[in-house]
C-alpha cells in the first residue's frame, strides 16, 4: 500500500480534536483562540514530517528513488551512473599551403551556437585541404553533427581561406550525463532479468553499460543459439542516432570480455529506414502549428522507433504518425498523403524522420 499523506486542513483538524478532548475547558474550534493558532502550528510540524516519510519512502525503491539514492540501488546490482562524453570527429577546411592551423581554433554551428575546437596542429598540405581533429566544447549528444554539417570559423584566421565541413563519420558519441529515468530502467531491467552468464538480455545489459549508447536490441539467429546479433543506437535523434564505429568497437570490446567463450556476438550500427512525411490540407496552415507538427513527430520517432529484430513484425504504423499529427497543438484538421500506409521494413532496419512537406 503506498504511504497516504493526510492534508494540511485535516492534520489541524485532527489537532484542534485532540485539544478539545485532552484538555479541560478547552474548544479549539471556537475562534478567537491560542489553541486553533497551535493547532495550525502543529499541524503544519506534522505535515512536514510526513513529506520527509514520503521522500524516504521513495527512496526505498529503485523505481522511484532520485539522485544519489537511486546511485545507491544500481551500485547494490553492479550498475554505474554513466558520464557525459564529447562529440568528436573530423572536418575540412580550405587553407594556405605550408601553413599551420593549431590547437584550439574554434568553429560554431551557426543554428544552434554550439562550438567545436580543434585538438591538434596540423600543417596544410600543397592541395590547400586540409583534414582538421575537433572536438566539442562542452559534452552532450546535443553537440552530434551529420556528415556535409558546415561550422563557421569563429575569428578571422589567417591560415584559414574557408569554413569547416564536417567530414565523413559526422561528429560522433556525445553523450549526455545518465539521467535518473535512463539509469532506472537498467536498473529495473537487472533486477526483472537476473544475469544468466549469456541470456539475450545478458547482452543487453553489457552493450547497455557503455557510454554514450542509449537502446540495445539483441537476439539469437541460429538454431544453437550460440550466436547472437546486438544492434546498438547512441544518444541523439535522427542520423545522429546511429553509433560511430569507435562506439561500435567499444562495445564489442566489453561483450567479448563478458561473454561465454562458445557464444559468437556481432554488435553493429541499425540500418537507418528513412521516411519521408507529406501533410496536404492543413487546417491552420500557420508556422507555429506547422512547428508544432514537426516537434511532435521528431518525439514520436526518438521516443517509439525501434531496431527490427527477427521476431518482430517488420513494419511502422501510418496510424502513429496520424496520431502525432492530431496531438500538435493547434491543428484542426489534415490530410495525410505519404506514406500511404504502413511502412515495411527489414530485419535490422530503424525508422528515422526524413523530410516533413505541409501544404495547405
Amino acid at each position: 500500500m503506498a504511504l497516504s499523506i493526510p492534508s494540511l486542513d485535516s492534520l489541524a483538524k485532527a489537532v484542534r480534536a485532540a485539544f478539545r478532548a485532552e484538555a479541560d475547558g478547552v474548544d479549539a474550534e471556537v475562534w478567537p483562540n491560542n489553541a486553533t493558532i497551535a493547532a495550525k502550528v502543529f499541524g503544519q510540524g506534522v505535515f512536514g514530517a510526513f513529506l520527509r516519510l514520503r521522500w524516504l519512502y521513495d527512496q526505498i525503491f529503485a523505481s522511484t528513488a532520485t539522485g544519489r539514492h537511486l546511485d545507491r540501488h544500481a551500485y547494490e546490482v553492479g550498475l554505474a551512473r554513466k558520464s557525459a562524453k564529447w562529440a568528436a570527429g573530423y572536418v575540412t577546411c580550405q587553407g594556405l599551403a605550408g601553413e599551420t592551423v593549431p590547437a584550439g581554433r574554434r568553429f560554431i554551428r551557426e543554428s544552434d551556437g554550439r562550438v567545436f575546437v580543434t585538438t591538434a596542429a596540423v600543417e596544410i598540405p600543397s592541395s590547400g585541404s586540409v583534414l582538421l581533429t575537433v572536438q566539442a566544447e562542452a559534452p552532450g549528444y546535443l553537440y552530434n553533427a551529420v556528415a556535409g554539417a558546415v561550422l563557421a570559423r569563429e575569428g578571422a584566421y589567417d591560415e584559414l581561406t574557408s569554413d569547416a565541413t564536417v567530414a565523413t563519420g559526422g561528429l560522433a558519441d556525445g553523450a549526455n550525463a545518465e539521467s535518473d529515468d535512463d539509469l532506472r530502467e537498467r536498473v529495473l531491467d537487472v533486477k526483472r532479468n537476473p544475469p544468466m552468464g549469456g541470456a539475450v538480455h545478458d547482452y543487453r545489459r553489457w552493450a547497455w553499460s557503455v557510454t554514450g549508447v542509449r537502446k540495445v536490441f539483441a537476439s539469437r539467429y541460429d538454431d544453437d543459439g550460440s550466436r547472437i546479433a546486438v544492434v546498438v543506437l547512441g544518444q541523439g535523434r535522427g542520423t545522429t542516432a546511429l553509433p560511430s564505429p569507435t562506439l561500435i568497437a567499444a562495445v564489442q570490446d566489453v561483450i567479448d570480455e563478458e561473454r561465454p567463450l562458445a557464444a559468437k556476438v556481432t554488435v553493429t550500427a541499425p540500418v537507418a529506414k528513412v521516411i519521408n512525411v507529406t501533410i496536404a490540407a492543413l487546417d491552420p496552415a500557420s508556422t507555429a502549428v506547422r512547428d508544432e507538427i514537426a516537434r511532435e513527430l521528431d518525439d514520436l520517432f526518438y521516443e517509439r522507433a525501434t531496431v527490427v529484430l527477427p521476431d518482430d513484425l517488420p513494419s511502422f504504423p501510418r496510424a502513429w504518425l496520424e496520431s502525432a499529427i492530431d496531438n500538435a497543438a493547434g491543428e484542426v484538421r489534415h490530410t495525410l498523403v505519404a506514406p500511404g500506409g504502413d511502412v515495411a521494413l527489414s530485419v535490422g532496419d530503424y525508422p528515422i524522420l526524413g523530410t516533413v512537406t505541409i501544404s495547405s
